[in-house]
């Protein structure tokens, strides 16, 4: 309301009863009703909010599936019966993995085989393999809330004790390397080509941020480096005032709930996925009499299409894990139990609930900060509304 009326303008209902704030006359009453409006809206808030955590909690105590609308590797769409092909496939990679071999070479050569995705696509990554290997859903379980429940109905893809084994193993820093610094591939440059920040170290062997070229970011402008530790704290005291506004997390919940849009997401993503294969071929193993595509069409090409895929994958995680954005809605949150959350959670939050976060170059902040002193205002992020 402040606000409204610095900028000279006026709230006015006419239903259910004439409001009118820029009227002097009934201003106490007109004040009484807006207050009634927002504790009204407040009150409304707070129990959707506990009425979306009991619904996810229910589910899980009854052993019910939570369901996206894509099939996982290893059941088919109703999730009670097995895939045969793909559970051998699924066992065959466990074992691989207690072998030694790491994740990565599993992938390439799932996709050298054309080895197909439940979508129809043949793109495998090391990241997506270790979330189905250690998925819960294996041994036939949803995990929620830090409990484990048995699923009704739903068949194990493979041993409990199998499984147990490639989780230990893949969750050490032996068989997959610990993700060290919270906001890697998530922070963009703010610099001039927008790409993903990757860690690396400073002169003093301190963890940074910075922009530099890699193999699917060979446009990487190099313009934006600083250390991780002030810009994790920046990060982590708006994400803590987002996350104990429960309006707006409610908000977000409701508008990622699952619609009809998921199956043409899901399909476009499948689209891209070949798209890169045929890429990737079409630059590296060309068929018999055909021309290798140049470098410089095949990494625009790939970078665009990586671009597309990372926007849609934000897109369905969000409906894919919005019970665990759910499942902040019962915390009073801190900064320090923000710090002390694990941090694969947080870069899960952290997918979840941000829309865009860039890191300005040094001097493009708009704060006073000298050399020696971190400014915050280089840090941008903004939330999924």
């Amino acid at each position: 309301m402040v606000a409204l009326e610095k900028a000279g303008g006026r709230l006015l209902f006419l239903k259910p009863m004439l409001i009118d704030t820029a009227d002097s006359e009934n201003l106490a009453f007109t004040t009484i009703f807006l207050d009634f409006l927002v504790a009204f809206a407040q009150m409304e808030s707070e129990a959707t909010a506990e009425r979306l955590v009991s619904f996810h909690q229910d589910r899980a105590h009854q052993g019910l599936a939570h369901r996206n609308g894509m099939r996982p590797m290893g059941h088919d769409e109703s999730w009670f019966s097995l895939v045969p092909e793909e559970v051998a496939l699924l066992n065959e990679a466990a074992n691989r993995v207690l072998a030694g071999e790491y994740l990565n070479a599993i992938a390439q050569d799932w996709m050298k085989r054309g080895i197909r995705t439940p979508r129809g696509g043949t793109r495998w990554g090391p990241d997506n393999l270790k979330i189905i290997l250690t998925s819960h859903r294996m041994v036939a379980q949803r995990f929620y809330n830090g409990a484990s429940f048995d699923l009704e109905g739903v068949p194990a893809v493979m041993d409990r004790e199998l499984w147990e084994r490639v989780r230990i193993k893949l969750e050490s820093e032996a068989g997959s390397p610990k993700v060290q610094r919270l906001l890697s591939g998530i922070l963009r440059c703010g610099a001039t080509c927008g790409l993903p920040l990757v860690g690396n170290l400073d002169r003093r062997g301190l963890p940074t941020y910075v922009c530099r070229k890699r193999r699917h970011e060979r446009s990487a402008c190099g313009g934006v480096e600083a250390l991780c530790s002030p810009v994790d704290q920046v990060v982590g005291q708006q994400v803590v005032e987002f996350l104990n506004d429960r309006e707006r997390v409610t908000s977000l919940l409701r508008q990622h709930a699952s619609g009809p849009e998921m199956d043409a997401l899901h399909a476009r993503m499948a689209e891209l996925n070949d798209s890169l294969t045929a890429l990737d071929n079409a630059r590296f193993n060309p068929p018999p009499g055909a021309r290798r595509l140049p470098e410089d069409r095949y990494w625009t090409q790939s970078e665009a299409i990586l671009r597309e895929r990372e926007s849609i994958t934000r897109r369905l995680a969000v409906t894919r894990e919005a019970s665990l954005l759910a499942e902040t809605l019962g915390v009073e949150w801190t900064p320090e139990a923000w710090q002390e959350a694990p941090i694969e959670w947080r870069r899960s939050i952290l997918r979840l609930a941000v829309k865009e976060m860039t890191l300005e170059p040094r001097g493009q902040g708009k704060g006073r900060a000298g050399p020696a002193v971190f400014d915050p205002e280089r840090v941008h992020v903004e939330f999924a509304s």
